[in-house]
This record gives C-alpha cells, structure tokens and sequence, in this order.
C-alpha cells in the first residue's frame, strides 16, 4: 500500500482530518457498521453515538469500544429513523458522519439530516464498483444548514 495505510485507513485519516475535533464535539456516526470511523474519531471528540440496522455489526462495535477504553462511546441497533429521533430528544450532534450502504440513505434518514443541526456533515459515499467519495459540509456563518449551504444532500 502507498504510505503504507490501506484504503480504509486513508479513509478513517480523511474523515478525521476534516471533522475537525476538538474534543467537545457530540459525534454521531449513521450506518456506523462495526464502528470503524466511529473508533477513530472518538479520542477526539467528547462522545460518539453511532446506530446501524444490523445487530451484529453494533455489539462489534460496542465490543471494540470497550476494548479500546473508549466509555464516552454508545452504540445502537434497530430503526435509524426511530433512533435517531429518540436520541434527538435528548442532545443534538455537532458533527455527523455518515456512510450508507451502496444502495443510499434511507427516505426517514434523509429526512433527519435535512433537519440536523450539526455543524459539520461528512459522507462517505460509494459507488457501485466505484471509488470511495468523502463529502464535508458545514453550517454556514448566517445558521443555513450543512447541507443546503453546499448543495449537497446526500
């Protein structure tokens, strides 16, 4: 691998690089899988919640918060439109990491984000059979949300 970092690992890199951490940011990571990009943004941010659909992929990444020290982190599985209006209820993300499946966001996920207010989005988009895309949005100065400032809406 050039640089010796495998594709996953530029990508975890980029995705940090432009989150832009702090260590006072809530992260959420949407489709967050077995919580690879979660993982490697939680020593920078001051918590990190991360859902997916599939159960197995969620105790993975529970499983690997715990190993790596990591308790600011909460992970969990089920409806991610049910989850993450219920998380909603109780704080609101200042960067969201996002990173569908091929076949896209689903209609009820989609319809959150447009409503977020997080700063900061970052999506990670992939083709099929194509490259990986990371896209960074940010809330603009005058308070236009992330997504309509850029035009982007994933």
């Amino acid at each position: 691998m050039p640089g010796g970092r495998s594709p996953a690992e530029r990508l975890y890199r980029l995705v940090t690089e432009h989150a832009r951490l702090t260590g006072t940011e809530k992260v959420w990571d949407i489709y967050c899988g077995a919580g690879s990009i979660a993982l490697a943004l939680a020593p920078f941010a001051a918590s990190v919640f991360g859902c997916d659909g599939l159960t197995v992929a969620v105790k993975a990444a529970a499983e690997n918060a715990a190993r790596l020290g990591f308790a600011h982190c909460d992970f969990a599985a089920g409806d991610l439109p049910e989850l993450l209006a219920a998380r909603a209820g109780k704080e609101s993300p200042d960067v969201i990491v996002v990173d569908p499946p091929r076949t896209g966001l689903e209609e009820g996920v989609r319809n959150f984000l447009g409503a977020a207010s997080a700063r900061r989005l970052a999506h990670v988009a992939r083709g099929r059979g194509g490259p990986v895309h990371l896209h960074v949005a940010e809330q603009t100065a005058e308070g236009e949300d992330c997504l309509t400032a850029t035009g982007r809406r994933p």
